[in-house]
């Protein structure tokens, strides 16, 4: 993930803690790695790692408050 792709995650994640879903899919210069959310309550949030030529690796989360995720991208991207 580039340094410019980090913001646009943490404005994503963003939007989404605002409840708001502008794109159910975000994905970024390496392929192999993306997210997307569900539309429907309660929202999960997949985080897909693709390692080439190997089956996709899927981490889910349930989306109950993604305000202190937001933070922490942030001040990351910050530092």
């Amino acid at each position: 993930m580039l340094t410019d792709e980090l913001a646009n995650l943490a404005d994503w994640l963003d939007t989404l803690a605002d409840g708001k879903i502008t794109s159910t899919r975000l994905g970024f210069f390496e392929p192999n790695l993306y997210f997307e959310v569900t539309e429907l309550e309660p929202r999960k949030l997949y985080i897909y790692l693709d390692a080439e030529f190997k089956s996709v690796e899927c981490l889910v989360m349930t989306l109950i408050s993604m305000n202190q995720t937001v933070s922490n991208l942030r001040s990351f991207q910050r530092n």
